[in-house]
């Protein structure tokens, strides 16, 4: 992954080169602002967030042949987020 600062940012033309290499991570004050990808890059990311939807999707679909669907309510479901990752 390349690393620049928001300010090389202006720089466009050398930034849209460099991201034909690899994806760029672009900084601000020591912290992570933003990332800029290929268009091929973005695509694949697309195509993955898509299928996860799908695969997440046809599970609920299957549990809920098999009878497995969840009575829980949104405040349960709250909860055992809160629970789990100690929000």
């Amino acid at each position: 992954m390349i690393v620049i600062t928001a300010s090389e940012t202006k720089r466009w033309g050398e930034v849209s080169r460099k991201v034909r290499e690899d994806i760029i991570q672009v900084e601000s004050h020591g912290r992570t602002d933003a990332f800029i990808l290929s268009p091929q890059e973005f695509e694949e990311y697309k195509r993955l967030k898509h299928q996860e939807i799908q695969n997440r999707l046809d599970k609920s679909l299957e549990l809920s042949k098999q009878g497995k669907s969840s009575t829980a309510t949104v405040e349960d479901i709250v909860q055992q987020a809160k629970d789990r990752y100690g929000i």
